[in-house]
This record gives C-alpha cells, structure tokens and sequence, in this order.
C-alpha cells in the first residue's frame, strides 16, 4: 500500500492531532478497512489503496458525516434563536449521504418538547426556550442514549458520560459539545453545509488538499476555531500580523475532520467491586498539574490534560480504537490521577506498549475565560528505572493542606517540587534529583508545615544517594552527615532537623525536646546539630556515633577549606535527612576525592568522635565523645580544643601517635566553624588510625 504524508497533519496543534484520527477512522470504516496510519517526523502518515486523489475524491464525493447533534446544549440548532443554518441545510438536503443525518434530526424534533416550542409564537418560544432547556437537559441526555441511532454513539461517547447522579462531561468537547458560545455540533452542521456546497469546486478541493496536505488557499471563512486550535482563535499575535480579530480564516475541512476524530476517544465507566462508585474515565486524561512548561500558573483555572499518544509503527484502525479504548496510565495498582502521576508512569511503562511519545495539552483558561489546548511538552515513552524513586515526594505533593485556605508559602514550595519532580521524571539524572532534592528541602523546612499538613513526607529510598551524586563532595558530605542513626531514646537526625518523633520519624510531634531549629548559616547550622546531638546522648546515657555512611579522612577537606556549595550541601543534608536506612550498609565511596591528607589537629579531634574498632591499642572508653571539647571548638579556643584532646589520648594509651606539646602553628589557618562543622561528619576509622600513625612516622 502506497504511503500518504499528510502534511496538513502535524503533532501540533490539537487539532492537527485529532484531524489525523478522523482521517484514520473515516477512510477505515467508509472505504479501506486494511488502512494503516503512523506519525514520522511529526506528521501523519497514511498506508492505505488510496493514492492522493482517490483520497481526496473519497472525501469530496463518498463520505458520510457522522451525525453530531446535542439537543441538550443551547445554541444546538434545536431552540427558537438558535443559529439554525447548518440544520436547515441538511434537513432541506437531498444528497444521500446526509439520510442518516435528516433522519436523527427529525427524530429529534419530533420530541414532545420541541414540538411545544414550534407551536408557539416566536416571542413567547423564547422566553420559554431557557426553562425547557434547564429542566429537561438530563432527560435530554437520557432520551439520546436510549432513542437515538447507533451512528450517533460515538458523539454521545466522547461527549458525555451518564453516571447515577450526574452526567460528567470530557474535558476535550467543553462541557457537553459547547464551549463557551461555540456549539461544537452546530458548527459542525454548518461546516457540512459549506463543504458539500464547493464539493465540486476548485476552491472546496483546495479547502480539502490545504487541510490534508498543507497547500496554502485563499478564501477561508471567518469562524470560530475553538479550544483545539488556539492559533486560529483569533487574538494578537496568533498569526503573521499583529491586528486583534475575533475570528481567524479556518478551514471547514479542519474542523470536521477534528470533531471526526475526537470521536475516538470515547468515555467508559469503570468499578473495582460492586460496592465501589463507578469512575469515569476518558483516554490519556488526567487531571492538571502547574508544571513542565513555561506558562505554568497555580492561579490557572483548568480541565485537565490529555495526554496524546504518537506511535511511528503503522497501526490499523482497529488497533487505534483499542489503544484508545484502553487509553489508560497505572502507577502500580492505582491509576494515574494528574500530570505528574502520568509522567512518571510513561517512565516507569505503565503506558499501552507501542507508543513512541506522549504530546501533552493542558486545558487551560487564557484570554479572559476562553479555553484553550496549550501545547505542554512532548515526553518519550523510555523504561527509567530511576523515577520509581519519585514516589513517595510525588504522594506527598497530594495531601491537602489542613486549614481551609492555603497560605502562598506552601503554594509556591509546592509548585517549585512539583516542577522539580515533573522534570526529573523526564529527565532522571543526578542533575534533576539534586533539584527534587532542593525543593523538597525547602518545603521540608517552613517552620508551620506541621499545622499545615497532616503526615510529613515518606521516606526515602536509600538509592536516592546514588541517584543524586554528581561526582561532587556535596553528596558525600551530605550523605554522612544525614546518617546518623538512632540509639535508645536518642532519634536520628531527622529528629533534630523536624518536629517529628524520635521514634517514629515520619510522624509529628507537637512538642519534641530533639528538634532544633536551625539557626545561622551552613558550617552554623550543622556544628549546632552536632552539639545538640552530643548533648542528648549525654542526657540519654547512649552514643551518637552510630551512622551508616563513613568518609574518607580526605573527603572532609573541602568542608574545611568552605570550598563547595554550602547552599546544595545544606539542602541536600535535610532532603537525605528523609532516607530510611538499612541496618547495614555497603561502603558508597571506598576512595576519596582527592589523595591529601587532613591537618594533624583536625585528625586528632576527630579520633575523639568516631567509634574505633577493639583492636585499635586504645581505651575507646576514655575517649567518648566530649561535648566540652567541641564548645572550645565553637568559642575558637581551637589551640586549647587540641591541647585536651591531646591529654585525652595520652591517657587512652596513645602514646604511639604525634602528639606536640602547643599546637599553635597546628591550628593556624582553620576556621573554627568549618572544624566543629567537619567533627560533625562520620569517617572510617580504619583510615582514620591509619592516617595518624603515618604523621607519627
């Protein structure tokens, strides 16, 4: 079968995308039920016995409209006042290929209601159009299900769905076929009319090739365009010129083919048990979430997304409706719930296979209260292992906040995470989950999010470290510092980060005696966790050495010299303040970043405040963690910190080690913040003993 590239066809607009489907759907059911179809560079391609002309003839001759009619709707052509051109045109029609369209129409004028609204006089049918409207809109509903042609179904489908106490209408047609004062159905019949009037003209064949093809053609009406198409609704800067119109020229072609199209993307009802409610359920739609593009506002009012699935394999008509017709995304056991949940599910495959990449549009208000289907990015559908780590901060992003109106603080932390997520899972490198990191970090840390939210966030998974390392000692220092682990009533450090309960970290606690408010710059910050852990587990009889990532002795140097970025370091300690830890832990990083060795004073301190193997030559009782050292250290009395630390080991039995008499030169050039802020970080002890018996050679 020969290939068709229908340029007129595009992944963009909405519309474009949609137009490809009726195109699919038409020429499968009304003349070549072996077409194929597929997208390539962004455009559609069609694999069908048509060549281009027999194409064209196809629609300019042979086929039929479905029947889109939505007596429910004002404006439908139905009401005295309506816009009835379209109808009356097919009504008055002889042409076959409208029968089946007369005869719906008919039928529904034949209804008890609108038979009253004739008889009346024109004035008085006016006034009593609204009522009727408004009371029988529901059994208007009802009545089109039950009464009207199979034909009309898959409008009825797409447009609606009639659940026990409401009808829930797709985000893609309005509300019901009608979008603001646009009625998609009579439009659609006044379209009919204009193409089947120049279906034998040169000027309705350069209508059809320009909306299949993209040959430029003059004379296009004036009309409206709808949400689909935003380029073609007219407004400033919508297209070559800068003048503000109502309604720019578009094609009729464009817009029956669309409608034809949307008709594939049928609503259904669907329950896990009889006892649960029926949940309605359109393809690839999801609910809105403010992120993964540009134009992005929390003060947007929307109605969700779809999300449009392209495939480059030629897939048959058949195949189509049931891609469609199964249109779904699952995390898990639960179905994707907004744009997050979707991204991270075409990253984890919990997408229909087959599907190259997902064109997102979000529904979206813009130029006052019109909507529109913004453009909102473009995801390829790849296996990324990597966002299953997403979960949990994704799950915390869907509490609701616990008074009635969430302050902005909260909002705007919530939105920069969900940002952060949202293009992690479409990109899931270190980069990215350093980012997640950050938000999180930051939104972890307003000071009234225990009022605001009812649990804090999940944990995290302890490969989260790894999916964050860059290769900088950011990740590493932050890595050990957020280790240490709890110890009788001593909680891990996540108690002192958060209100949360020792023993239970990922739970409030109105009134927690280990939480410490986080005061002052970076090195501040963690050499005051570091003195307040010291002091509790004085209080408690229990150690604060235990912790499962340990360093290398050289890694703790860019932390004493201040060169890193103390900012990612601090954000990162609190974000990896979440992890759960295992009970035992294989080393992260065996080497160092860099082959030097720490200051012999620094090293001195440090043997004071890591737990030293039995077999060390040393009592390690004498040598527990002296929280009147690290005060010294705090007032900058470093000569007099090292000084006892130097007693303390002597008395310990270490003789063996260097241990000067002044350590005046020894101390020159430290910073006492950056020492007390480096005494704070777990190392190996192996290396650490090791390292001194070398400066005692």
């Amino acid at each position: 079968m020969p290939d068709i590239l229908l340029e007129g066809c595009a992944s963009r607009p909405l519309a474009s995308c949609l137009k490809a489907l009726g195109i699919l759907r038409l020429v499968g059911e009304q003349q070549d039920a072996q077409v194929r179809g597929a997208w390539r560079n962004g455009c559609f391609v069609l694999s069908s016995s048509l060549d281009k002309e027999t194409l064209c003839d196809f629609f300019l001759h042979v086929w039929q409209p479905t029947p889109l009619v939505s007596p429910w709707n004002g404006g439908s052509g139905f009401y005295p006042g309506d816009n009835t051109e379209g109808i009356d045109a097919i009504t008055q029609s002889t042409d076959s290929r409208l029968a089946g369209y007369r005869a719906v129409i008919t039928r529904i004028r034949d209804w008890p209601e609108f038979r009253m609204l004739a008889s009346l006089p024109a004035g008085q049918a006016r006034k009593q159009r609204d009522s009727v409207r408004e009371e029988c809109k529901n059994i208007f509903l009802q009545r089109c299900r039950a009464e009207l042609p199979e034909a009309c179904l898959p409008w009825l489908d797409a447009a609606f769905i009639l659940r026990e106490d409401k009808a829930v209408f797709a985000p893609l047609l309005g509300t019901g076929g009608n979008e603001g004062r646009l009625e998609y159905a009579n439009n659609f019949m006044q379209h009919v009319n204009a193409a089947f009037a120049a279906s034998d003209t040169q000027q309705g064949r350069g209508w059809l090739e320009s909306a299949l093809f993209a040959v430029p053609t003059p004379g296009l009406p004036k009309v409206a365009a709808g949400q689909l198409d935003p380029g073609s609704a007219g407004g400033c800067n919508q297209s070559a010129g800068f003048a503000l119109e109502k309604a720019a020229p578009v094609n009729p072609w464009n817009f029956l083919l669309m409608l034809e199209g949307s008709l594939l993307f049928a609503g259904t009802l669907a329950r896990r048990s009889p006892e649960d409610p029926a949940q309605v359920s359109f393809p690839f739609c999801v609910g809105r979430v403010a992120a993964g593009f540009a134009s992005s506002s929390l003060r947007d009012n929307g109605r969700g997304e779809l999300w449009f699935p392209l495939w480059s394999r030629p897939a048959s008509l058949r195949e189509v409706r049931r891609l469609l017709g199964e249109g779904r995304a699952t995390l898990g056991r639960r179905q994707a719930c907004d744009g997050l949940d979707f991204t991270r599910a075409i990253a984890s495959l919990g997408v229909e296979r087959g599907i190259d990449s997902f064109e997102r549009y979000s529904f979206l208000e813009r130029r006052g209260q019109s909507y529109v289907a913004l453009p909102s990015g473009n995801l390829s559908v790849r296996y990324q292992p990597g966002v299953a780590l997403l979960e949990p901060v994704a799950r915390w992003l869907e509490q609701r906040c616990l008074k009635k109106e969430e302050p902005a603080t909260l909002t705007s932390a919530r939105r920069r995470l969900a940002s952060a997520v949202f293009a992690c899972a479409r990109t899931p490198d270190a980069r990215h989950f350093q980012a997640v990191s950050r938000a999180l970090a930051r939104m972890d840390a307003l000071p009234t999010l225990p009022a605001l939210l009812r649990a804090p966030c999940p944990g995290l998974a302890a490969d989260w470290i790894a999916a964050c390392d860059d290769g900088g000692p950011e990740v590493r220092l932050a890595a050990a510092l957020a280790s240490p682990s709890g110890a009788g009533k001593l909680g891990p450090l996540r108690a002192q980060l958060a209100p949360v309960s020792p023993a239970a970290p990922f739970r409030w606690e109105k009134d927690s005696e280990q939480f410490t408010a986080w005061r002052g710059a970076t090195l501040e910050g963690i050499g005051n966790l570091f003195l307040r852990r010291l002091l509790l587990a004085q209080r408690y009889g229990v150690s604060p050495l235990h912790a499962g990532v340990r360093l290398q002795p050289a890694d703790l140097l860019p932390l004493l010299q201040e060169t890193l970025d103390m900012a990612l370091l601090q954000d990162l300690l609190r974000a990896f303040s979440l992890i759960r830890w295992p009970r035992t832990m294989q080393p992260l990083w065996p080497q160092p970043l860099q082959a030097q060795r720490l200051p012999h004073a620094l090293t001195l301190l440090q043997l004071l405040y890591t737990p030293l193997p039995t077999d060390c030559g040393l009592d390690r009782e004498r040598l527990c963690p002296d929280l009147r050292i690290a005060r010294l250290v705090q007032a900058q009395r470093l000569e007099e910190a090292c000084t006892l630390a130097a007693q303390r080991l002597r008395v310990a039995g270490g003789g063996a080690f260097y241990l000067p008499a002044s350590f005046v030169e020894s101390v020159r050039g430290l910073s006492p913040a950056a020492v007390l802020a480096c005494l704070a970080v777990p190392v190996s002890p192996h290396a650490l003993l090791r390292q001194c018996h070398q400066s005692s050679c």
